[in-house]
């Protein structure tokens, strides 16, 4: 068995802030850009799950202001159970080495999905 080397890649070394090979520290502003990713995605996300199940069951000719939609339980699953797993997942992915905020993208969108999800399944009528 020969000598194994821990030498970096010389094809593609990652430097570190020095530029030194070895691995890549994040840097202070990364660090501030993600935090505000993730202060965004946890208001959107509440938005969604308060906001969504109300304007979804609103209704302004309806008696009491409340549409009798059959779909009212699957609307509130939805909002209450659906986005916070869509939120903690968009956050996670956030803060993965290879993640960042490409996964920021797919998580607004997937909340985006579920708040139109949540309206057409509300103003639905028997």
């Amino acid at each position: 068995m020969g000598k194994m080397s821990a030498a970096p890649d010389p094809v593609s070394p990652e430097l570190d802030d020095v530029g030194r090979p070895g691995v890549r520290r994040t840097l202070v502003a990364e660090w501030l850009w993600r935090a505000f990713l993730a202060l965004l995605i946890v208001f959107v996300a509440f938005f969604t799950a308060f906001a969504g199940p109300l304007l979804a069951v609103m209704c302004n000719s309806c008696s009491g202001g409340i549409n009798n939609s059959p779909f009212v339980p699957a609307v509130m699953v939805l909002g209450w159970a659906g986005v916070p797993v869509i939120a903690v997942a968009t956050l996670v992915g956030l803060f993965l080495p290879r993640g960042g905020p490409r996964f920021v993208g797919y998580g607004l969108a997937a909340l985006a999905v579920a708040e139109v999800a949540m309206v057409l399944l509300g103003q639905i009528r028997p």
